[in-house]
């Protein structure tokens, strides 16, 4: 709390002002100050809302609010809103067919946190007007969802270590892509709430692909 109610100050009166509520902000070089004020808090309190949930996680702590849903609905909302970061780099989200409804007992918030938290990944690391793919399947063992991205890819030696908190895989150059390292270790922690596992394939100039399987223990309908 001690955080976060300064920086939703920040935030809700950032936001009045970039949206003139009162009126005009002049000069209009203070309109772009405002605007960076309120993308940077944004930014800021969503790193904290990562710190927290890892912290819920170890402590054993976090809460799944559980129901049954349609899987492709927390996949679906997902893919919108990170359709905004992939089209300024002319990237193009491929989301499953649609094929009936998928019945699982989850959390959908957490679920979509997952494939949000992977797509942002696949974006963020894949070249200008390439794509990026989600595939959803289901077998014996139970349900996939994989993120598919053409981009950068990973080395051997990173490999191992990418789910760890806070680690970025990579040199300088690739680092600069920002980010605190806790996507991955979060979608770990995620998919384990749910007796889920996560599985990483990559390679170096060639892309990734993250798997997150949930047991068919969770499905409650598949059509």
């Amino acid at each position: 709390h001690e955080l976060r109610t300064p920086l939703n100050a920040i935030i809700g009166f950032s936001d009045v002002m970039r949206q003139q509520v009162f009126g005009p902000v002049a000069p209009a070089r203070y309109a772009d100050y405002v605007e960076r004020i309120h993308t940077a808090g944004n930014h800021l309190l969503s790193i904290i809302g990562d710190v927290l949930d890892v912290s819920r996680i170890n402590a054993g702590k976090f809460d799944l609010y559980e129901e049954t849903i349609d899987l492709r609905d927390p996949i679906r909302e997902a893919i919108e809103i990170a359709e905004g970061a992939a089209r300024s780099k002319h990237i193009k989200i491929l989301a499953p067919p649609a094929r009936g409804e998928l019945g699982i007992m989850g959390d959908r918030r957490v679920i979509r946190q997952i494939v949000l938290n992977l797509l942002s990944n696949a974006v963020k690391f894949s070249p200008e007007a390439s794509s990026v793919k989600v595939n959803l399947s289901l077998d014996a063992d139970g349900v996939a969802i994989s993120v598919i991205d053409l981009g950068i890819g990973i080395s051997k030696d990173d490999l191992a270590r990418m789910a760890e908190p806070f680690f970025q895989a990579g040199d300088v150059l690739t680092r600069k892509q920002g980010g605190t390292g806790l996507g991955l270790h979060l979608v770990k922690g995620f998919a384990a709430l749910h007796d889920g596992t996560v599985a990483i394939d990559s390679e170096l100039g060639k892309g990734t692909t993250v798997t997150v399987r949930l047991p068919r223990a969770r499905l409650r309908m598949a059509a």
